[in-house]
């Protein structure tokens, strides 16, 4: 910002400031010692913030969950979805996790609970 909108800036506003040779990478006079260079300023970043992209962490092998709406149940337990839906409320039947308006069961809960029907131990 040369010109008339640069005398009329604050001094702390203006973007060049003196270095002292011996800081800089190059020495612009060609001799070293106390010569001063003027460099234009390089925009600062704020505490926390860094140039470089940190390196994305392993990714571990997310565990994958078999689930099964209340529907897939259903036919696993030879059951209505309706059916399945009471014994939720009432707190009886293969564990639920609500998603949303879905209800979610793992298969594995629900094989567990079959089988426990046919032993004759179902809670």
């Amino acid at each position: 910002m040369e010109g008339f909108l640069a005398s009329r800036l604050p001094v702390n506003a203006r973007k060049t400031h003196r270095i002292p040779a011996s800081k800089c990478n190059q020495n612009a006079t060609g001799t070293s010692g106390n010569s001063v260079v003027s460099q234009t300023r390089t925009p600062t970043l704020s505490r926390g913030m860094t140039t470089k992209k940190k390196a994305a962490p392993e990714a571990a092998t997310p565990k994958t969950l078999d689930l099964v709406t209340r529907e897939e149940a259903a036919r696993i337990l030879h059951q209505t979805p309706k059916t399945l839906a009471n014994w939720h409320s009432a707190r009886i039947g293969p564990k639920c996790t609500i998603v949303g308006r879905r209800a979610l069961y793992r298969r594995e809960d629900v094989i567990a609970f079959f089988e426990a029907l046919e032993a004759g131990k179902a809670a």
